[in-house]
């Protein structure tokens, strides 16, 4: 059905002039306005620019004529379990009384009577009529058969009371409370709402604060709660609270009375799992507010006279009709090629002047009346000039399409014998040919392959020419290199298409030529890439594992020698920290250099990663060849670099493992490399040294060391000792510092100068850097809660965990907790 209409729309439109047709579709368009204006799903969906624009009002505060007495949890600890005696209520009551407040609002149903203590029903009505200000609640409430129920105090105590005020929320669909209903009953009875109420207590005409948006009294049937005067209301920022005051406190201090004096005072429960909690839009997510607190911005409304109420519907419809009509007439007439900006800026100006008259008026517009048929409007229009462009490109290609395959391509026509009879700019910037100088040449005079002669003409353009003469269908094939007349080579993929004529014989030729010289190009870069570092242009792990493997079988089949050098830069990490990574870099290049620059053509350098870098010392007849190159190796890197003026002295530490003395495979020769580097790192850094099974034993000790320094967290293995400071003159403790042992199971107790560093190389700082700060603040709790003197403990901390992002964070955790 939607298709229908949509294609009836559009063949209407095409019988139209332009004139006529731009008109119909901005009375179209003005139309949809017009209905969205009184649509209710739109005013729905109005609700969330709403929710957005109650930001944008003046800044707001707490009235401080009212107050809040909370039922929090703090009363109910102190007064016992909810519900309290009846007599609780009656002696605050009584309090209010004396202080001379202005009217009290006691939103706490009271139903039924106490039959436990039917005397307490008479002391608070006592107390009640005796005040003559109090406003009680009352409350629509669902039966579970789905009928309507309106609860209501006992008849003794609501002919004591004030008046009654209802207690709906008006919550909207999304769960979202926006507004309140000024009055709301059911049949012929109406009550105020809660707030009203409590202003009807100190006047008698409630009139001028009835407005918002009518329900008409046929609207539901006479058995349905029904809502009338419907206002929005401006909400308190989340900063902003109304003055609240426990009511265990207003009871139990007598100096609470002045501050109620002459208030307006809400009695309500706040605690936690008693009160029903509400969102608006200033408050969501964890910062809702309490029923209670709702009834005091109601009342703060109508004190100010700040409630929100609808813009005039004849204004709205007026409004509408202008953001919408002027910017259609303006690109339809006027502007064609500004449509977008148009539709944006009046989609801005109806945002604008909605906010302009919440801010300032109190008055509520929607705006998507005007961005909803702009969008609309605007899609539509832009469609329209996409498929009369289409439509124009289409015919222009279709005339083109006999001529060229792909104007991207070089595109070379030529007769069946292989004269040249058109060309396109690709073909000609290619060749190096004009057309004018391309027509009537061979097309191997113009376009020349490189590698003709060094293989077979299989490919050659006669051969081509032939096999097409011939019937075949040449698709696609490459990468051949051409040779253009500036003697440039060019990398190319060629395709060939015969044209044939009526009867099927071949008319002309149409040779493309893919120019896939940067492909090649980027790929052979990304292969580099791939295998090399990015920094130094050393080998890197990939690559270097390649050729150690080739190595390896080499020596084998030749029964050769091969050497690995694991080289580690001493103190390199000074480098960085001192003079920055550029610095750092300029080493590593440095140092690329000189190993680059000392080897054979049979060897190989890697960078493994950070400062380390691998040598293979390939194709060695015997082990003592490894000694001259090893040294000459140690000498250059010992040398010093010349960074940027600065003289830096960067040592290496080489580990030394021989094939096959010390490894029959990669992975082995590397292993043992690195254990012969560690080692000599361990006896002071600045040499080499070749592998040995002590390394590897102290290898494995490492190793042992680091699995069970994995588990003494989990295990609780480490201990806090606090090595306290005294004041000399009074012997008291003012001060400690933790310290870190390890208790190990088999060794005993661990000194961190053991295992801090490994913990560092391994990551494991940061856990048990945790588990100190959290076991310290844990034994500063432990202490206070036996009332020692509070004293300053210190903690250590290792650089690496200063670079976490979330160390406060973590720190203020372990403090709270």
């Amino acid at each position: 059905m939607l298709y229908l209409l949509y294609r009836f729309f559009v063949q209407l439109l095409a019988t139209l002039s332009k004139c006529r047709r731009q008109i119909f579709l901005i009375i179209c368009v003005l139309s949809f306005a017009l209905i969205l204006n009184q649509k209710e799903t739109v005013k729905r969906w109005g609700n969330y620019f709403f929710d957005a624009a109650l930001i944008a009002l003046p800044e707001r505060h707490a009235n401080s004529d009212i107050v809040i007495i909370a039922i929090d949890d703090f009363s109910l600890k102190q007064l016992g379990k909810w519900p309290w005696p009846r007599d609780t209520h009656a002696q605050l009551i009584n309090l209010l009384t004396a202080a001379n407040v202005k009217a009290v609002g006691l939103d706490i149903i009271f139903a039924e009577p106490d039959r436990n203590n039917p005397a307490s029903d008479q002391t608070l009505i006592a107390a009640v009529k005796n005040n003559g200000r109090v406003i009680l609640p009352v409350l629509p409430e669902r039966k579970p058969d789905g009928s309507l129920d309106v609860t209501l105090p006992m008849p003794a105590l609501s002919e004591a009371a004030a008046g009654l005020g209802h207690v709906d929320t008006g919550m909207d669909s999304d769960g979202i409370i926006r507004g309140a209903y000024l009055m709301a009953g059911q049949n012929d009875k109406l009550w105020p709402a809660f707030a009203l109420a409590l202003i009807n207590v100190n006047t008698s005409d409630i009139q001028p604060y009835l407005k918002g948006i009518r329900n008409p009294e046929n609207a539901a049937p006479a058995s349905f709660w029904r809502r009338d005067f419907r206002i929005e209301l401006p909400f308190l920022p989340t900063n902003s609270r109304y003055k609240q005051i426990s009511y265990a406190e207003m009871l139990s201090n007598p100096d609470l009375l002045r501050e109620v004096a002459g208030k307006y005072i809400l009695v309500g429960t706040t605690a936690a799992g008693l009160s029903h909690m509400f969102m608006t839009p200033l408050h969501k997510n964890s910062n809702l507010v309490s029923g209670i607190e709702l009834h005091a911005g109601i009342l703060d409304t109508l004190l100010n006279g700040t409630a929100i109420e609808p813009i005039n519907p004849m204004h709205s419809l007026l409004l509408t009709a202008a953001l919408v009509a002027v910017p259609l007439i303006g690109y339809n007439f006027l502007f064609a090629t500004q449509a977008l900006p148009i539709s944006m800026l009046f989609a801005a100006l109806a945002l604008a002047a909605s906010t302009l008259l919440l801010r300032n008026f109190f008055l509520w517009y929607n705006p998507l009346p005007v961005i909803l048929p702009l969008t609309g409007a605007y899609v539509f229009w832009d469609w329209q000039r996409i498929h009369f462009f289409t439509q124009s490109l289409f015919k222009e290609r279709q005339l083109a399409k006999a001529a060229l395959h792909s104007i991207a391509d070089a595109v070379i026509t030529t007769k069946p014998w292989g004269i040249i009879i058109y060309l396109n700019p690709a073909a000609e910037k290619l060749s190096g040919y004009t057309m004018q100088q391309a027509i009537g040449l061979h097309i191997n005079s113009v376009i020349r392959l490189a590698d003709v002669n060094t293989v077979s003409d299989e490919f050659g353009f006669d051969s081509l020419i032939a096999r097409l003469s011939a019937g075949d269908c040449m698709k696609e094939f490459g990468p051949k290199h051409i040779i253009n007349s500036a003697g440039e080579e060019r990398a190319v993929k060629i395709s060939a298409s015969p044209i044939r004529n009526n009867s099927g014989q071949i008319i002309s030729i149409v040779f493309a030529f893919t120019d896939i010289t940067e492909t090649l190009r980027i790929s052979h870069k990304m292969t580099y890439l791939a295998t090399h570092d990015a920094l130094t242009g050393l080998a890197n792990r990939t690559l270097f594992h390649e050729q150690i493997e080739k190595a390896i079988a080499t020596c084998k089949r030749q029964n050769n020698n091969l050497a690995l050098l694991f080289i580690d830069l001493d103190d390199f990490k000074k480098v960085n920290d001192g003079l920055g990574h550029a610095a750092g870099d300029a080493v590593l290049i440095e140092t690329a250099a000189r190993l680059k620059a000392n080897i054979r053509q049979a060897d190989t350098v890697a960078r493994w990663g950070g400062d380390e870098f691998i040598v293979l010392l390939n194709q060695l007849p015997n082990e003592e060849n490894t000694t001259y190159a090893i040294s000459k190796v140690t000498e250059q890197l010992s040398r010093p670099y010349i960074i940027d003026g600065n003289t830096l002295y960067v040592t290496p530490s080489i580990g030394i493992s021989l094939y096959p003395k010390d490894g029959l495979t990669a992975e082995e020769l590397l292993a043992n490399a690195d254990a012969a580097m560690f080692q000599v790192k361990q006896n002071g850094r600045n040499n080499f040294g070749f592998f040995s099974n002590s390394h590897d034993k102290a290898g494995k000790q490492r190793l042992s060391m680091e699995s069970e320094l994995y588990s003494a967290l989990a295990e609780g293995h480490f201990e806090i000792y606090y090595q306290p400071q005294l004041d000399l003159k009074t012997n008291a403790i003012t001060a400690a510092e933790a310290l870190l042992r390890w208790n190990h199971p088999k060794q005993g107790i661990i000194s961190p100068d053991s295992f801090i560093p490994l913990a560092e190389e391994t990551g494991l700082i940061n856990p048990i850097g945790d588990w100190v700060i959290q076991t310290v603040c844990r034994q500063i709790s432990l202490w206070q809660k036996l009332g020692l003197p509070q004293i300053c403990i210190s903690v250590n901390l290792s650089p690496l965990q200063f670079l976490q992002s979330n160390l406060c964070e973590k720190i203020r955790a372990a403090l709270k907790n």
